[in-house]
């Protein structure tokens, strides 16, 4: 069980304003602009993303961010032997997961990822803002989890003990601790149903 206490100024409300912005760059603003209202005493989030915009970008520098950007999450979610991540897509019946779906007839998709090169491959699909594919990850055994913006941010949650992740070069993937995305936004949460995939 998670154990948190709220701040003294109290928990802010959700970002529902930030899921359809007007310009692709604005997504990742309205997520820097939140600011925590709760403290969490057993995990943190990180958001990990290019310093560039890779929406539209389809070019060897973002995909060599995409590619380093996954390896960061890889490395986190794997630690300690943990090959227990799965993900969960949502579509509607008779469609392939990854295309717009309809919350109230969307049915989950399971997907084991327990092998190295499958989760790699799908962390880059999940990355990649100009493509298709991927979704939230988890794991079964840890708390550990990711989720993904429209830009190519992954929002990484890991234990309060995990040391946290570092980017070797800060030119393709710069690292926030941004633990008040757990509480102070639906990122971490699944997205299940919520009506957040454009639909």
């Amino acid at each position: 069980m998670v154990e948190m206490r709220p701040a003294a100024s109290g928990a802010n409300p959700a970002i529902a304003a930030i899921r359809q912005p007007a310009h692709a760059s604005d997504r990742y603003r309205g997520v820097a602009d939140i600011e925590g209202g709760w403290q969490n005493e057993r995990v943190k989030a990180y958001v990990i993303r290019a310093p560039f915009e890779m929406y539209g970008a389809d070019g060897g520098r973002t995909s060599v961010a995409i590619n380093l950007i996954a390896e960061i999450v890889f490395g986190c979610l794997r630690r300690g032997g943990d090959t227990f991540q799965y993900a969960v897509v949502w579509a509607n019946p008779g469609e392939e997961p990854g295309s717009i779906w309809n919350e109230d007839v969307a049915q989950p998709h399971v997907f084991q990822l327990h092998t190295d090169e499958a989760l790699r491959e799908w962390l880059c699909r999940s990355i990649d803002p100009n493509g298709t594919g991927g979704g939230d990850v988890r794991s079964i055994s840890t708390c550990r989890a990711v989720s993904f913006g429209f830009d190519g941010q992954a929002f990484l949650c890991l234990r309060h003990e995990d040391d946290p992740p570092t980017s070797p070069d800060t030119l393709l993937a710069v690292i926030e601790e941004r633990s008040n995305l757990i509480v102070g936004t639906d990122y971490l949460d699944g997205w299940a149903r919520s009506g957040a995939n454009g639909s």
